[in-house]
């Protein structure tokens, strides 16, 4: 039944649409293999995220100059039921880190659909001691060494930014027990699936526990080679999602259509 919607969908763009202009490169993929008339015209985070702050900038915005210590970014998500599942894990996870790492730090950016009081609550409830910023996403992500990430965008802007990390998602058994009938697809992670390959490790459901979480967040702090590969993986994914300019490209080919 998905797959008959999704076709149909496709034949409604087919019928009324004359091109797409598309911002992932899959897309692309996808439409001509329907007879679509498509673009591939570049993500527009390639040329938002070109003037992001260095990790010493970023460092300094936050506070943060004088230590080297390791910094850890934990963005649980931009809904109320994403935060509530999977910050207490994230908590529980950098308080195993530290018995190891007593002096690593946690940042948490609040979505503006999310209420910075009630993380702060959050957080306090846990015991476990992590600093809550008002926004500032690309800073805080900029300045961390590693970062936890709920699945969605900020996975491809956490690519972008180059920062290793950890994807993880949960949802309740029953969302899952649905989805998993539904939804066949070999990734969940946005940078994965542009990647074709897992890229970076998903933990997910069953599989996102404290313990697990501890131990990736572990090895990519403790292994420099695996920091590096990954850094490089994600330079290969920003050059296969174009060179900024979106706006401009998007206009241009409007210009050309009405033409």
């Amino acid at each position: 039944q998905i797959w008959a919607w999704r076709q149909g969908r496709v034949e409604q763009i087919r019928r009324f649409v004359d091109k797409m202009l598309v911002i992932l490169p899959f897309e692309k993929e996808f439409y001509k293999q329907h007879d679509v008339e498509v673009e591939f015209v570049g993500h527009p985070l390639v040329e938002e995220l070109s003037h992001a702050p260095t990790q010493d900038l970023a460092r300094t915005e936050l506070g943060l100059n004088q230590t080297n210590d390791p910094i850890v970014a934990l963005l649980p998500g931009s809904r109320n039921k994403e935060v509530s599942r999977h910050l207490p894990i994230m908590l529980e996870a950098i308080a195993l880190l530290r018995k190891d790492k007593p002096n690593l730090h946690a940042l948490i950016p609040v979505a503006s659909t999310i209420s910075e009081s009630w993380v702060q609550n959050m957080v306090q409830d846990a015991g476990i001691e992590a600093e809550v910023v008002d926004g500032k996403a690309v800073e805080v992500v900029s300045a961390c060494d590693a970062a936890v990430v709920c699945s969605g965008t900020s996975t491809l802007q956490t690519a972008l930014l180059h920062k290793p990390m950890v994807v993880v998602y949960k949802v309740s058994w029953f969302t899952h027990f649905i989805l998993k009938r539904l939804v066949k697809v070999a990734y969940i992670a946005l940078v994965n699936l542009i990647a074709g390959k897992e890229l970076v490790t998903e933990l997910v459901q069953n599989a996102f526990t404290p313990g697990r979480l501890k131990d990736e967040l572990n090895s990519i702090l403790e292994n420099p080679n695996k920091q590096a590969a990954l850094k490089s993986g994600f330079e290969q994914l920003r050059s296969s999602l174009g060179d900024g300019a979106v706006a401009s490209r998007v206009a241009d080919a409007i210009t050309e259509f009405i033409k």
